[in-house]
């Protein structure tokens, strides 16, 4: 097979869309496509984790979306892909403005992996305040547009005016042969030290929309009824400010924060108990994680994880910000565990699965950019 696909992803920082972006290559290799990752950045804790095969391609050294769009540019014209797959809406837009200043017919499909109108309200940056606009102006110009959830294709379908036929909901590839070879490792100590308490975990950006603040809090809560300690893996912005809150807790002893780690999901299989507490959360990979390891989880009431959970039949569904719901669905969970998906449910989320789905997704939008690149022709856009 010589059709290359390009995935196009901001940087290589730790975070669930870049996971999903060198997933998505992977599987893309395994399938006999050839592939290219193009990144704004390539620096970051995933920078070693690009798949044997794929050829890595940094567009910008400021590190920035918008700088790339030259060198994006000159890349379609002189590579031609078949397909570029954006991840993340400001990918979109300068894809799809690459597309069209390089005039090439590859292919874009298009992928969005937040809520847009969420994402306006509570984002802090301009990009994000700007971002229902700036979507509503280009994602219209791709060939397909891929969700990650259900929630998301219908608040995109509203805040961008895109007919909802036109998204195709496909959920991120969170399950691979890796994930579960990495179940199975052996961690550190961690365990042995505190044998009689069970462990919470949490895993995540320590940013704002994470709300771990409120986790904290509702942790302090529930160790007066279940004495437990609170695993934290991520690093982030937010990591003075938390450390001041565990110290005015007085929490010390019962929360370790030991920043990012290459392999979280050993960890969640030998928790006790998973905790979301997102202030939004469009998908949630680390639900899937956790569930596929083994482990029951509670989670904010949030599409994303309204969604994997299933109405809360495969978790507790917790409301917003209410820390006192959310310790009361943890001490639930520590003394009576919780729910585990079957094993037939969580193929959706497998590798080979969602590459199925990512390729026919390709492949429809092929032939609709195909038809588009020969009506420009006909009036002598090339």
């Amino acid at each position: 097979m010589d059709k290359r696909i390009a995935i196009f992803v901001p940087t290589l920082q730790f975070g669930g869309a870049e996971r999903v972006a060198l997933n998505l290559a992977s599987g893309f290799l395994q399938r006999g496509f050839s592939v290219d990752i193009l990144v704004a950045s390539d620096q970051g804790a995933f920078e070693n984790l690009i798949p044997a095969g794929a050829r890595l391609y940094s567009l910008s050294n400021k590190g920035r979306i918008l700088r790339a769009l030259p060198n994006l540019v000159n890349y379609l014209r002189r590579e031609s892909p078949w397909c570029v797959v954006p991840i993340m809406d400001h990918t979109n837009v300068v894809t799809i403005w690459a597309r069209w200043l390089a005039r090439v017919p590859t292919t874009v499909l298009a992928t969005t992996h937040c809520l847009p109108s969420v994402e306006a309200r509570h984002g802090s940056r301009v990009r994000e305040k700007l971002s229902p606009y700036a979507v509503r102006s280009f994602l219209r110009f791709a060939d397909g547009i891929v969700a990650v959830s259900t929630g998301v294709a219908n608040d995109l379908a509203q805040t961008a005016k895109i007919a909802r036929e036109r998204i195709t909901v496909i959920h991120n590839p969170v399950l691979t042969p890796e994930f579960y070879s990495k179940v199975a490792e052996p961690v550190s100590d961690f365990y042995l030290r505190y044998p009689n308490r069970p462990v919470i975990i949490s895993v995540g950006r320590l940013v704002a929309s994470k709300d771990f603040p409120v986790l904290i809090r509702a942790f302090a809560e529930v160790k007066t009824e279940v004495p437990s300690l609170l695993l934290v893996l991520g690093e982030g912005e937010q990591r003075p400010a938390l450390e001041r809150l565990i110290a005015e807790l007085k929490l010390g002893d019962d929360v370790v924060m030991p920043g990012y780690t290459p392999n979280p999901y050993a960890h969640m299989a030998r928790a006790k108990l998973f905790v979301l507490s997102s202030a939004y959360e469009a998908f949630g990979n680390v639900l899937v994680e956790s569930l596929a390891a083994g482990t029951p989880v509670v989670a904010t009431d949030c599409p994303g994880p309204r969604e994997i959970l299933q109405d809360g039949s495969f978790g507790e569904l917790v409301a917003v910000g209410d820390t006192e719901a959310l310790a009361r669905a943890m001490v639930k969970v520590l003394r009576s565990g919780g729910p585990i998906p079957p094993s037939d449910y969580l193929k959706q989320f497998q590798l080979e699965s969602v590459v199925d789905a990512y390729v026919c997704a390709m492949e429809a939008a092929a032939r609709h950019s195909s038809s588009g690149w020969r009506e420009a022709k006909s009036v002598g856009v090339s």
